[in-house]
């Protein structure tokens, strides 16, 4: 196939660097998408490894987002040749970067939060990408390629985070049922607007692979370790929330539980509540 023949030519053409960071790059984009589905219950996977990148991938989205500014005001010198005194221009638009940083950020952070933050994002990239056509169309003899594909893998990995860099996915409780052989975790994941989605994962003997068994989606704030407990009575499985420290027999006889389930049949499955409406089944937990 042409298409097919013309990506391996390119492939040749790359040095080794080059091949195996875009073997890299795959490779998180495909661990990416795993991510995403295994948040949403779509697939099984590792519960900790998951709750371990979350970690990386929340500031590392932000910091993203903050490099964009000053990397959009620099990429016009970057990807044209022929720029005299490229240096001189590149420290001075560099300076530029830093000031717009400076100045606008507080003010749109303080006016309209992240989507502020996010409202600038799209407009740098918008005016890279109209860069990018002006140079194709007027001087593709010109164009540095190489900096108009990094830039673009810049934006591929900025657009890849979104769905999961604005959110929280951190443990508030595991339990191990011996007469099953089986993990449970509960997680919980929250965006900045305190919408959030409490899970709970059931895993095999091992503890590697876990499925999404039940979420609750309710404005619950910062959730800790102990704000929300899993019991194991009377050869049940229960996820509660605790109520005035009382004990884990009390918690059970005294209050319902959100979800509780048998070996094999679930007794109780409580839907999800939010202002809006009784049912949420689209757990907004990110922006």
């Amino acid at each position: 196939m042409p298409f097919l023949r013309h990506i391996y030519s390119l492939w040749q053409r790359q040095n080794r660097f080059e091949q195996i960071s875009w073997i890299g790059l795959l490779l998180f984009l495909s661990y990416l998408a795993w991510h995403l589905s295994f948040i949403h219950g779509l697939v099984p996977g590792p519960y900790h490894l998951a709750i371990q990148f979350q970690r990386i991938f929340l500031p590392g989205f932000w910091c993203l987002v903050l490099a964009i500014v000053p990397a959009s005001v620099l990429f016009p010198v970057t990807t044209l040749r022929g720029i005299k005194r490229r240096w001189s221009k590149f420290l001075g638009l560099m300076l530029l970067g830093i000031i717009s940083i400076v100045v606008l950020i507080p003010i749109l952070f303080s006016q309209s939060g992240p989507m502020g933050l996010l409202g600038l994002l799209i407009l740098a990239i918008l005016f890279d990408i109209w860069w990018i056509l002006i140079l194709i169309s007027r001087f593709p003899q010109r164009v540095r390629t190489k900096s108009v594909v990094a830039f673009l893998v810049f934006v591929v990995l900025l657009v890849s985070l979104i769905p999961v860099g604005g959110f929280s996915f951190v443990s508030v409780d595991s339990l191990k049922v011996k007469d099953w052989n089986k993990h449970y975790h509960a997680g919980y994941m929250m965006s900045m607007d305190i919408q959030g989605q409490l899970t709970l994962f059931e895993c095999g003997p091992v503890g590697l692979f876990c499925r999404q068994v039940y979420r609750y989606c309710d404005n619950l704030g910062p959730l800790a370790s102990g704000d929300v407990i899993l019991l194991w009575v009377d050869d049940r499985l229960s996820l509660s929330f605790p109520s005035n420290n009382k004990s884990a027999s009390e918690i059970y006889a005294g209050k319902s539980p959100l979800y509780q389930r048998s070996q094999d049949t679930i007794l109780i499955d409580t839907p999800s509540f939010d202002s809006e409406s009784l049912r949420d089944s689209s757990c907004r937990f990110s922006f």
